[in-house]
């Protein structure tokens, strides 16, 4: 008996202290800030945000980069022109197509390569499409990516009503 009651306060004590899970896999730590650590963290992020998959939207989500992210490679050739002939990952601003981002993106030193975007029919884009409110994008670097779209395209966002980068 004494067994099992210390296994179940070690139990609770272990899951007092962890991180929680929270939309399918991202770790959001004490202080409301889903952490990003690879590829899938930052998409899970983007559709959070966008409210991708019968979610609500969260514009106004938080988030620290853990690590490096490169979604895709070599999506630029040695002169800075786009790679052709090869199949990237598109990628999805985060917020701006009817989500306005208003959060923290806390770059916390890292960079985020091989983001892709190519359509010449869509507005505000970049990895973020629009911000607004108090969003607030810092400590951020934006590597060997392409982004190509209609109006306010841009590498960390395309259009930029309000906040800080």
């Amino acid at each position: 008996m004494k067994t099992k009651i210390t296994r179940l306060l070690l139990s609770a004590v272990l899951m007092m202290c962890c991180t929680m899970r929270a939309n399918a896999d991202l770790i959001l730590d004490d202080s409301g800030y889903y952490q990003l650590s690879v590829k899938d963290d930052l998409i899970l992020f983007a559709d959070y945000v966008n409210g991708k998959n019968g979610q609500n939207p969260h514009p106004d989500a938080n988030a620290i980069l853990m690590a490096d992210i490169t979604v895709n490679t070599d999506v630029l050739d040695s002169s800075g022109k786009l790679n052709s002939g090869k199949n990237f990952d598109a990628w999805t601003p985060i917020g701006g197509h009817n989500v306005d981002y208003s959060g923290e993106f806390n770059g916390n030193g890292h960079t985020i390569s091989g983001l892709y975007f190519n359509d010449p029919n869509t507005n505000n884009v970049g990895l973020f499409g629009k911000l607004v409110g108090n969003a607030h994008i810092h400590d951020l670097g934006i590597n060997d990516s392409y982004f190509y779209g209609k109006n306010h395209v841009g590498g960390i966002c395309g259009d930029f009503a309000s906040g800080r980068i």
